[in-house]
């Protein structure tokens, strides 16, 4: 029973970080960054400071949805964004830039900022993966294919976190330290 819900929990994680979610939701997201955007053009009050923000949301917007959908001039001209490992952190700082007062701008923030939590993680499997298929070269270099979903957290790998929460579970925990 707690090896199927770990195994649960490792398909729900690589769905999370798989190719196709991560290119779905970077583009919807890129979308309400956009409108975000445009938003602020019509409804902010006059200040240039807003205006700048707005012109930025825009354009940065269009940027990440191209390099989602792998545009050419971006992958030869802005190859940090368009591996996953270049994309997290890219995702973070269009969080921190969208993060304002509105409840909107909130919410798109914090969906950016998950993201590039999310692509963070699915450039660490790749790292993996291509450590992997370089020990044994019959797998073929997954990297090149996003067409193929990579299991980097397959239940192979049940075992050893049964294990291991099984360890820390029989740990004392002190409270403080004091506790003796």
């Amino acid at each position: 029973s707690e090896s199927s819900t770990i195994e649960k929990a490792l398909q729900f994680c690589n769905k999370l970080i798989s190719p196709r979610f991560l290119m779905m939701s970077g583009i919807a997201a890129s979308l309400a960054l956009i409108i975000e955007g445009f938003v602020c053009f019509s409804v902010c009050l006059f200040n240039i400071r807003s205006y700048i923000l707005a012109f930025y949301y825009i354009v940065f917007g269009l940027l990440t949805a191209a390099a989602e959908l792998k545009f050419g001039f971006i992958t030869k001209n802005l190859k940090m964004i368009s591996i996953h490992l270049g994309r997290g952190p890219w995702y973070f700082f269009l969080g921190t830039l969208a993060l304002g007062r509105q409840w909107w701008g909130i919410l798109i923030a914090i969906i950016l900022m998950i993201l590039g939590v999310l692509n963070i993680c699915a450039g660490l499997r790749d790292v993996k993966m291509n450590e992997s298929n370089e020990e044994e070269p019959e797998l073929g270099n997954s990297l090149n294919s996003n067409s193929k979903e990579i299991n980097f957290l397959d239940s192979s790998n049940v075992e050893n976190i049964s294990s291991m929460v099984q360890l820390t579970q029989s740990v004392p925990i002190k409270q403080n330290a004091y506790d003796e």
